[in-house]
């Protein structure tokens, strides 16, 4: 489907960046969203805190970058979100995968829900959906500017010459006032140098968003992985 990927690769620079494959950190920010939908929970979640019993997004414009097969932007939508927008590098990742991907899930909540009722949302859904593909430094045209309340993107840091170019669209897109922005990321990734810590440093740089550690994953099994939280820094705030 794409040009020089073969089943052993999982990236190929410039041209395929991962997005047929489901990476843990997609998983994790799952999880978090089901404790917490709108990311505006306080401290450090360890992951053992229960789901919320009805979790809510209503309402909510949701654009998840680098999506690939978009499982946090797909329990968004599952959560009432309003609109949910997926974006990925690769525009085969976005036919083969993540649309299919949408389209399942809704349809398998659906049939578990009452047929009227859900043929009422499914409507509302698919009018809500939308898929874009190219690079992050092309998407400000399509993406308005401040008018996304929640922002999720996960195992995108890897690569610390491209965290600039997130950041510059994050504050591009994020809402002024009550926009969050989830990161799901390993603490660090070898052979790349990307993770947690030139992410933090990079933020500092830019000087725009206030970041938080809001969850952190240690299974014992693999690398140690956490989920940022950035949100906008207040004028009187320039620390």
């Amino acid at each position: 489907l794409v040009q020089g990927l073969d089943e052993t690769t999982d990236l190929v620079p410039g041209r395929y960046e991962g997005g047929f494959k489901v990476w843990e950190c997609s998983v994790d920010l799952c999880e978090h969203l089901a404790r917490d939908p709108s990311g505006e929970g306080q401290g450090v979640s360890t992951g053992s805190s229960p789901p919320s019993s009805r979790p809510c997004l209503r309402g909510k414009r949701v654009l998840e970058l680098g999506c690939g097969q978009g499982l946090p932007g797909i329990l968004c939508l599952l959560l009432g979100a309003s609109e949910v927008v997926f974006q990925d590098y690769n525009r085969e990742v976005l036919t083969c995968v993540t649309r299919p991907c949408v389209q399942r899930n809704l349809l398998q909540q659906q049939q578990e829900e009452q047929q009227q009722k859900q043929e009422e949302e499914e409507e509302e859904r698919e009018a809500a959906v939308r898929y874009i593909s190219g690079d992050w430094a092309g998407c400000k045209a399509l993406l308005g500017e401040g008018s996304f309340d929640l922002i999720l993107t996960a195992e995108t840091i890897y690569e610390p010459k491209s965290v600039p170019t997130l950041l510059d669209l994050l504050a591009w897109c994020l809402h002024p006032e009550k926009g969050v922005a989830l990161v799901a990321t390993k603490v660090y990734y070898f052979g790349v140098g990307g993770g947690v810590g030139p992410f933090e440093e990079a933020v500092r740089e830019q000087g725009v968003f206030d970041l938080a550690h809001a969850a952190r994953v240690d299974d014992g099994a693999s690398n140690m992985r956490e989920i940022l939280k950035l949100t906008r820094k207040h004028k009187n705030n320039s620390s």
